[in-house]
């Protein structure tokens, strides 16, 4: 570091050295380094010293944190070493003494009242929109406005019919994933991207049946959600109807 005011120099000089894990230089009232992740409290809490509900700690385990409350940290977790998952909540340890919580480093938050950021991009948790929704075989929730697959183009608000219909079991869950697979890879080669229609549509000009038959699509065991492609996937089928799957 290099010191600006003469006023301010040490034994006479101006350049020195410190160990960036006893010392961070701010900036407008910002910490500009160590480029640290930050936690950010969206809601107003409570930092717990178990992730459990708050009302099975004591008062000296758990402290109340406003909401806009940021703090610098060494580390953060979702899922410890052998992937289990803390009840929904953030563990963190806190980087600076000077921030520590009850002389405390080690804390956890509730997911949805908090976020893990590093220069203003948030980490954790994904920032999906919608509502959360529980599903067979997932220790986590997913969101209605979550994409199925990594980047994908199709959400888990379109597979259950904006959180209506939930799968039933994990082998329907991961009937969807395979089928959200093949369709964005469809989508990815079509030149007029798909478009989903929430509800089973039979293609004009087709009468609609009161009861889709049982060898159909709609009812077969390789069918999952109610989407119709209403592009062509491959040439000349211009319509596929799909169904619930069981």
């Amino acid at each position: 570091m290099s010191l600006k005011h003469e006023g301010d120099y040490l034994s006479g000089l101006s350049q020195w050295f410190v160990y960036d894990q006893h010392a961070y230089v701010e900036y407008d009232g910002k910490i500009v380094y160590p480029q640290s992740p930050m936690l950010r409290v969206t809601q107003s809490t409570v930092l717990k010293r178990r992730p459990v509900d708050s009302r099975q700690l004591g008062n000296n385990e758990k402290f109340s944190s406003r909401a806009g409350t940021q703090i610098p940290l060494h580390s953060w977790a979702y899922r410890d070493a052998n992937g289990r998952s803390f009840n929904s909540h953030i563990k963190f340890a806190i980087r600076y003494e000077k921030d520590f919580v009850r002389q405390l480093s080690t804390w956890y938050v509730y997911e949805r009242h908090a976020q893990i950021v590093l220069r203003d991009k948030v980490l954790y948790p994904p920032a999906y929109q919608g509502e959360p929704l529980q599903l067979p075989g997932r220790s986590k929730p997913v969101y209605t406005g979550q994409p199925i697959i990594a980047n994908g183009n199709f959400t888990w608000g379109e597979a259950t019919h904006n959180g209506t219909r939930i799968p039933a079991t994990t082998q329907i869950v991961n009937n969807i994933i395979d089928l959200a697979q093949k369709l964005q890879a469809a989508r990815d080669r079509s030149a007029n991207p798909l478009r989903l229609i929430p509800g089973t549509v039979t293609p004009p000009p087709t009468p609609p049946l009161a009861e889709p038959p049982a060898a159909s699509i709609y009812r077969g065991e390789r069918s999952i959600f109610p989407w119709q492609a209403t592009a062509p996937l491959l040439p000349p089928t211009p319509y596929i109807p799909v169904g619930q799957g069981r």
